[in-house]
């Protein structure tokens, strides 16, 4: 969907996701079982950028193609983005996180999402520890960057109960200095 009107981007996309379309996601919508959708405007970046497509208009075409098809009016939309979490040390300037922040929080809550969800507090990827945080709880510019959005009270994160960094309360008692919402999971 962030592609808008590019023809191209489009059925470059299609072609290489064929079960990610719009009618797929609309079928689950449509049926009433279904009461929540996360919408991630960051999973294709590079695909969009192959198109001079940048990563705020692929998010305002997205969420622009959300409002056109009425999901809103269904279901609980929210936004789910992976772009702010880092693994090692954070190494984002100040200026760099509120970029990043507005990009992926301020400019989907402008677009009307419900909730955004970010990916990750804690979790190994490919190798890796990504988190949102520097290791040991440490603050960093993202992080307050986050912080200075804690009013907007429309904030998630997910939790790994059986991998905390430090303790399930020290953990939960840092997150709640910016998210609004926590979900709980245990692998």
């Amino acid at each position: 969907m962030g592609c808008g009107a590019n023809e191209p981007c489009q059925a470059a996309l299609r072609g290489k996701y064929p079960l990610i379309t719009r009618a797929n996601v609309e079928k689950y919508v449509l049926t009433g079982d279904v009461d929540h959708v996360n919408v991630s405007s960051g999973l294709f970046s590079s695909e969009y950028a192959t198109y001079k497509i940048t990563p705020d208009k692929a998010l305002r075409n997205q969420w622009i193609g959300v409002r056109a098809r009425g999901w809103d009016t269904r279901v609980h939309v929210g936004a789910r983005e992976v772009g702010l979490a880092h693994s090692g040390a954070n190494k984002l300037t100040a200026a760099q996180a509120e970029a990043a922040a507005k990009l992926r929080v301020d400019l989907p809550l402008q677009a009307g999402v419900q909730t955004v969800m970010l990916w990750t507090h804690r979790q190994e990827w490919d190798g890796a520890t990504w988190r949102l945080l520097d290791q040991g709880l440490a603050t960093n510019t993202m992080w307050k960057a986050l912080q200075a959005r804690k009013g907007l009270g429309r904030l998630s994160v997910t939790f790994d109960a059986s991998d905390p960094e430090k303790g399930i309360t020290q953990d939960l008692n840092k997150l709640a200095e910016v998210f609004d919402e926590v979900y709980i999971h245990s692998q």
